[in-house]
Order: structure tokens, then sequence, then C-alpha cells
């Protein structure tokens, strides 16, 4: 299982939730995506996930929207073979608690999908999730493939208060974050923030990375 960093990347991971809190309206549902792929992005879900997971209090949950290729399951320790995918919507989703911590629970992908079978396309049944896991945890952190590969992470839009885009901070091209920042303002989702790869910062919106 991951595990919280300590040192730089921990503060900015605690300075981040604080940040996300102090927004007026708190965002509190979180669409965390990368431009084009490899930037780490479910490793950033999982550190923000177990970050915001220590302050009393936060019921945090991450649903791994990544279905062709999720990951969280095994990095929070959690067994994936049951999840979104496998949720019709009726009843309870199948969320997870993540060993060892009273706090942070994961609702898997489960047993995946195809490119013509892509569960955020069901739509009867992701209006309904949204409205649920905002009301059954406090932070709720979605896990999706890079926008700019797989565009159905747009699909959750109406579900999320923004978006954290991670960079690779030597590997991401600045037509791709422009090429994204199209793609979220079509849909009218704000960029709450860049969390930088590797170098272990995060980047808030006044730092005007996408402007």
């Amino acid at each position: 299982m991951i595990r919280v960093p300590s040192g730089q990347m921990s503060a900015q991971l605690r300075r981040l939730g604080s940040d996300l809190l102090r927004l007026s309206p708190p965002s509190r549902s979180i669409l965390v995506t990368g431009s084009s792929g490899g930037e780490g992005v479910s490793t950033a879900v999982a550190l923000l996930a177990l970050a915001l997971a220590e302050s009393p209090g936060n019921r945090v949950l991450v649903v791994d929207a990544c279905l062709q290729s999720p990951a969280q399951h095994r990095l929070l320790g959690v067994p994936g073979e049951s999840g979104l995918h496998d949720w019709s919507g009726e009843g309870a989703p199948p969320y997870r608690q993540v060993p060892k911590s009273e706090q942070l629970w994961l609702l898997p992908a489960g047993a995946g999908s195809t490119g013509t079978d892509h569960w955020l396309r069901r739509t009867a049944q992701l209006d309904k999730l949204g409205p649920r896991v905002r009301g059954d945890f406090d932070f709720v952190l979605w896990d999706t493939a890079a926008l700019g590969r797989e565009p159905d992470g747009l699909l959750l839009a109406p579900h999320v208060d923004g978006v954290l885009v991670v960079v690779e901070s030597d590997r991401t091209l600045k037509e791709r974050l422009r090429d994204l920042r199209e793609r979220l303002d079509a849909v009218h989702l704000p960029v709450l923030g860049a969390i930088m790869n590797r170098c272990g910062r995060y980047w808030p919106w006044s730092n005007r990375l996408f402007q």
C-alpha cells in the first residue's frame, strides 16, 4: 500500500487540502487528470486521498474511473474484483474501506470496460452516483484517464466542482495543457490547480500555469 511521503510533498498535499476547503464554495468533488497520459495521476490521487484522510472528520472516497487501466486497488491495498463497472445504479455502491484508515474508502473500477461499453456513458447510473457519493463523503476524488487521450472523463463535469491537473515536470508539453484547457472550458469545468509530479510541488490556480 502506498503511503503519504514525509517532508516537502506531504506539506504540499496538506496545503492543497486546505486550499480546497477555503474556496467559496469549498471544492469537495474533484476530477484529477492529466493532459496526455503517463503523468502519474493515479499515484497523485492516492497520495492526496491519504493526506486528506489524515485530518479528523474527513471521510474521503477515491473513485477509480480510469476503467481501462485501473490502479487504485493496488495502490491502496483494496480488492478490485467488483466496483464501479459492476454497479447497476441500485442499492449502495460497492465502497471498500482502505486498510489501516478509518476515513478513507475506494470505489474500485471493477471488471473493466471496453471502448463501446464505458461505464461513464451510462448516464442514468452516473446521475445517481454523483449525488450519492457527495452525500456519503466529505471529499470525493475521481481518478480518470488523461482527458486528452480518453475524453469520456468529461462526462463527469456535472458531478464535480473542478479539476486538478497532474503535470510531469520534465515531460508535459504546454500545447497539450492548452488543448486540455480548451476541453475543460467547453464543459465549464474550472481548473483548481496543478500537482507537479517528480518535483513534489502543488501549484494553485493563482500561479496562472494554464493562462
